[in-house]
């Protein structure tokens, strides 16, 4: 994990004078000279469209007169995204639930398709049902007969209109014109919201209306029933006819809409990168565009709602899936993508029996792959998935409150550089902690949580070339930990003056803490040991200390430190430490950091300040309040929303209209509310002249 560092203007004027011998560059994807397109790298695009503007990629955006449930593809919908039959489908299938649309209905046996395939002159069958009931069967309410259509077109979709009807020429088996087979009584109603009840699974019965209800009638006499109402999002549609005895046929259910689905996303493959590369900053160009109605055409739009999160993970093989099938004894079994497609489809009419040599799920793989990262949400930020991998993958994913607003990605760029060093291991361990016999298990760095404690983070690395090296370090710590010394050496770690360290009085106040040697920059040649000697507190139950090299005498990116065995001696293998104790409170480390405050302006005890920790939680919100002995107000020193960490309040002995307070006692008082508990503290300040 790696976040941004201000650097001192000294350091940051020796990055750019250098001499530049490195390879960084940029690696593109779109735009009208990019690297890949995004088609060429694309593993799942759902309702996107890479042809309406020349290199750029946004939304698919529905326009008024496309009817959404008919698209390219062999029984597909707008987005050419196939339908699956039936509420119970699975990626074994070839679908996938929350990414394939589908659709089922009750009264009859089979789902039939005719109602969304775009041809007029196929319609099911009349049917006529008979609405007897409600009675009660074993204790359930039921229905003798139930005909409820559903449709799940799986994204939010922005729709404002419905038509259904039957064939409207020739005569039913009763000798009826076709067209007057519309049903006489419908409840037609749509939902956003997946609840259980829609999503896999069977639907106990009676089916339920969804959330908003559209139109309801017990005296249709249209032939063609065309409902419009306001254009708003929604991803079940729903029609029951169950409400009368009636006679019905249907050749086509449409759905129109305007606008673009309000989350939809791209996720690539991976991305060769021809070596284990570091990664740098994830930079894009990204706009809300708004079509004018009067021109017919998407304009720039700098107040639209669009947004877009960009996701990364890198890997060492070219395959970020992991597929599996079922072996001799049911279990899953890894398998390759060629051996998943060649095993049988699960039957359906028994999903629960587990046959040898049947589909099973398809996960990301976790092994040979990192995590997905958090979302960046702006461009310019550091790729946070680890360095030196080969191959890179990322997802897209395109947002808006305001489906006429429309985001377009119009390229996306990766910087990346080689590798500072083959191999590159850090651990973190209590300074003294000796390994508990000889064991070669990893025992973990443990102390109290709001204790100081002096810890080492060691750094091993490996070169496979003269050009790589390093000559810096940048840490990301604990608030308000210390840095305390540097040492390097093969046998005997030898204390070293660094050339520079930041912050200039090696607190990180910050949480981020850099140390400068490039009087002794660690390479090929000199291929020695790193030690970091600090002191720090846990505010949490673990607490990771990440790190990453720099390199200031090449134009490389930073190289993020791995966690692993970097000593023999130490035995954490890990840059992970944990709290020892339980306690849970929110509010520890109380302490005054003067005996008195003395306000006389001589600069001595002219302020008194006080340091405590928030533990454990993200955010919390912390006052320090101080009153007089009697209970009365006197000021307030800070009232803000804070996380885990260490704090420091002054006070300077005025009141809040800045009038300076007579001398005696006064109460300091720090509350810590979060959502489950308040913690407070009362701390008693003399004030003397």
């Amino acid at each position: 994990m790696r976040t941004r560092m201000m650097l001192t203007t000294t350091i940051l004027l020796v990055a750019t004078a250098v001499a530049v011998f490195g390879q960084r560059r940029v690696v593109q994807i779109g735009g009208a000279a990019g690297d890949f397109s995004w088609s060429q790298v694309r593993q799942k695009a759902v309702a996107l469209d890479d042809t309406t503007a020349l290199g750029a990629l946004q939304p698919r955006e529905l326009r008024p007169w496309e009817n959404i449930m008919v698209g390219p593809g062999a029984f597909a919908n707008i987005f050419g995204l196939s339908w699956a039959e039936g509420q119970t489908t699975g990626k074994a299938f070839g679908f996938e639930a929350g990414v394939d649309p589908r659709f089922w209905h009750g009264g009859y046996s089979r789902e039939e398709a005719v109602v969304i395939d775009g041809d007029p002159e196929t319609a099911i069958s009349l049917r006529q049902l008979i609405g007897e009931g409600p009675v009660q069967v074993f204790n359930q309410i039921l229905r003798l007969q139930e005909e409820v259509w559903t449709f799940d077109l799986v994204l939010e979709t922005p729709i404002n209109r419905i038509l259904f009807f039957p064939r409207q020429s020739g005569v039913d088996k009763r000798g009826i014109p076709n067209k007057q087979g519309s049903p006489r009584a419908y409840r037609l109603s749509i939902q956003n919201e997946a609840e259980e009840f829609l999503l896999e699974g069977s639907e106990p019965i009676p089916k339920r209306t969804l959330a908003t209800l559209i139109e309801e009638t017990k005296s249709n006499t249209k032939s063609r029933v065309d409902v419009s109402f306001p254009l708003q999002p929604a991803r079940f549609i729903r029609l029951d006819l169950s409400l009368a005895d009636q006679f019905y046929s249907m050749a086509e259910f449409q759905v129109y809409g305007e606008g673009v689905p309000t989350n939809v996303n791209y996720v690539s493959t991976a991305i060769p990168l021809d070596e284990p590369v570091n990664f740098g900053e994830i930079s894009y160009s990204f706009r809300s565009l708004r079509r004018d109605r009067e021109a017919d055409v998407l304009v720039e739009d700098p107040e639209g709602d669009a947004r877009l999160l960009i996701e990364t993970r890198s890997g060492t093989d070219d395959t970020p899936l992991a597929y599996y099938v079922v072996d001799d004894f049911g279990r899953d079994k890894e398998a390759t993508e060629s051996e998943w497609q060649r095993a049988s489809l699960p039957r359906r009419e028994s999903l629960s029996v587990r046959y040898p040599n049947q589909r099973s799920v398809v996960l990301d793989d976790e092994t040979n792959w990192s995590p997905w990262s958090s979302p960046y949400r702006s461009s310019g930020q550091l790729n946070r998935s680890p360095d030196g991998r080969q191959y890179l993958q990322f997802r897209a994913t395109f947002l808006t409150d305001d489906v006429l607003s429309i985001g377009r990605l119009d390229s996306l760029q990766f910087e990346v550089s080689p590798l500072l060093a083959s191999s590159l291991i850090g651990e973190v361990s209590l300074a003294g902690a000796a390994s508990t016999g000889l064991t070669t298990e990893a025992q973990p760095a443990e102390f109290p949580v709001g204790e100081r404690r002096q810890l080492h983070f060691d750094i091993a690395a490996d070169f496979s070339s003269d050009a790589q090296g390093f000559d810096a370090v940048r840490l990301t710590v604990p608030f308000g930990t210390r840095f305390e010394g540097l040492r390097m050496g093969d046998a005997d770690l030898v204390a070293v003056v660094p050339d520079s360290v930041w912050p200039g009085d090696g607190i990180a106040s910050d949480g981020e803490l850099f140390i400068s040697f490039a009087s002794n920059r660690v390479s090929r040649g000199n291929d020695i040991p790193v030690r970091i000697e600090l002191e720090s507190s846990l505010f949490t139950s673990s607490t990771i200390f990440a790190g990453e090299v720099i390199d200031f005498a090449s134009a490389n990116l930073p190289q993020s430190v791995d966690g692993g065995n970097a000593r023999d001696d130490v035995h954490t293998n890990s840059l992970q430490v944990f709290s020892r104790d339980a306690r849970t409170t929110v509010l520890d480390g109380v302490r005054l950091m003067q005996p008195a405050l003395t306000p006389n302006g001589d600069r001595v005890n002219d302020e008194i300040r006080v340091e405590f920790s928030v533990l454990f939680v993200d955010e919390a919100d912390v006052t320090v309040k101080v009153y007089d002995v009697a209970g009365r107000y006197i000021a307030i020193l800070d009232a803000e929303n804070r996380g885990r960490s260490a704090q420091q309040v002054s006070w300077d002995g005025f009141d809040d209209d800045r009038n300076l307070v007579p001398p005696g006692l006064y109460l300091l008082v720090i509350e810590v509310n979060t959502q489950r508990e308040i913690a407070r503290r009362l701390l008693t300040v003399p004030v003397v002249y």
